[in-house]
């Protein structure tokens, strides 16, 4: 297991766009994020993870590393301001925060759900709290994980952007003998009844014998996203699913990868963003630094605009996950910018949500649709674009 610190919120990170193939993308210089983030309160950020509106921060702080320690590590919760400032982190409580580790936070689209780590004295596990009431701080006394989930030291967690997908890295594989430090990923579906279905390891070939971190699945799933160790240090990587999981893994290039500690990614649905954890030198020096957290934006080259598959028509594709509780991926492409409305109707036709209505640019977008006020049944999205209409059926099952 990876005895030092990383991560951090909301990963900016290649989407996959047109028929399912990655577009070729580049992100900006990434940038320390600004105070009160990385300094109020002091000490080492890492292990942090973005919601998937990306809207909200949960942190791992630790503020022992003032005094040049470890142990005291911290959930935080921070909420976006502008564009490029945040709140003060707020410290989730008791409730969450024991007197040992407890980190890698995620929170659901709702904001009723917190999903940590904490160490329990014997081993690492996965805890869930819910939300009791209106400040970052009211969260009931968190619940262990049971198996299937517990099958070793899961180390980082991440709920997914559909609210129902569990990331996480466990000791535990089946296929060799238990080894601490030999983290692998999996994930996991919360079922009808809020149990957990049985862990499906992720992809063997991008677990490595050191280990892989905090992963992240964005793009309604097509895209990893996770840190690994490249001797001698750690860095992001990514890989896309196809058709029998996730293929090769790729290391991000140097605007997120440095010579210095850079690893555990997070990012909104949209992977617009990357949030990540960074050991560079504040000071330009030749040694780590302190950990903080970092975000880049992806932006598109002209050369990746050139070779993008071109879209022809106006396409609608089916809704992931679905069925759905509470939340569902909603994924369009468009051939032309146009004016695009898209909205979702009971089976009575009544409009129940606006998802979009404005001027779009060409190309594939996502929206994320929020069915928690909704009772379970049969919904239908509708897209209008200039004068072409698509339709689609979402499930919602509570």
């Amino acid at each position: 297991m990876r005895t030092g610190h990383s991560s951090v919120c909301a990963v900016a990170i290649l989407l996959l766009v047109g028929f399912g193939y990655p577009a070729l993308a580049q992100w900006t210089n990434a940038v320390m994020l600004p105070p009160p983030i990385n300094t109020d309160p002091p000490g080492e950020y890492y292990y942090s993870t973005i919601s998937a509106d990306g809207q909200v921060l949960c942190i791992t702080i630790n503020t022992d590393s003032v005094h040049g320690g470890y142990g005291d590590d911290d959930v935080w919760i921070s909420q976006k301001v502008t564009d490029s400032t945040w709140s003060r982190p707020v410290n989730a409580g008791t409730n969450v925060n024991n007197n040992q580790r407890n980190l890698s936070p995620s929170i659901t689209g709702d904001r009723q759900r917190l999903y940590y780590v904490s160490w329990t004295g014997t081993t690492y596990r996965i805890f869930v709290s819910y939300r009791t009431g209106p400040n970052w701080n009211d969260w009931s006394v968190g619940q262990a994980l049971a198996a299937p989930i517990h099958r070793g030291n899961e180390f980082t967690c991440q709920i997914s952007f559909d609210d129902s997908t569990l990331v996480f890295t466990s000791t535990y594989r089946a296929d060799t003998v238990q080894v601490f430090g030999d983290n692998v990923m999996y994930t996991s579906r919360m079922q009808a009844d809020g149990s957990w279905s049985e862990p499906h390891l992720i992809a063997p070939q991008l677990n490595w014998l050191n280990g892989s971190f905090h992963p992240c699945l964005t793009d309604s799933g097509r895209t990893l996203v996770y840190g690994q160790y490249w001797n001698p240090h750690w860095d992001v990587w990514y890989s896309f699913r196809n058709d029998t999981g996730f293929g090769q893994g790729f290391r991000c290039d140097s605007t997120i990868n440095t010579r210095f500690w850079d690893s555990d990614p997070s990012c909104p649905v949209n992977g617009s963003l990357l949030y990540f954890e960074s050991r560079r030198p504040l000071d330009g020096g030749q040694v780590d630094g302190p950990a903080r957290l970092y975000v880049a934006r992806r932006v598109s080259s002209s050369a990746s605009s050139s070779q993008r598959p071109i879209v022809l028509k106006l396409t609608l594709d089916q809704n992931y996950p679905n069925p759905f509780n509470p939340t569902t991926v909603i994924r369009f492409s468009l051939p032309q910018t146009d004016r695009v409305r898209l909205k979702v109707y009971d089976i009575l036709g009544q409009q129940v949500a606006v998802l979009t209505d404005g001027m779009m640019e060409a190309g594939s977008h996502t929206v994320l649709f929020d069915g928690s006020t909704l009772p379970s049944g049969v919904y239908f999205a509708r897209l209008e674009a200039g004068k072409s209409v698509q339709t689609e059926k979402l499930v919602l099952l509570k």
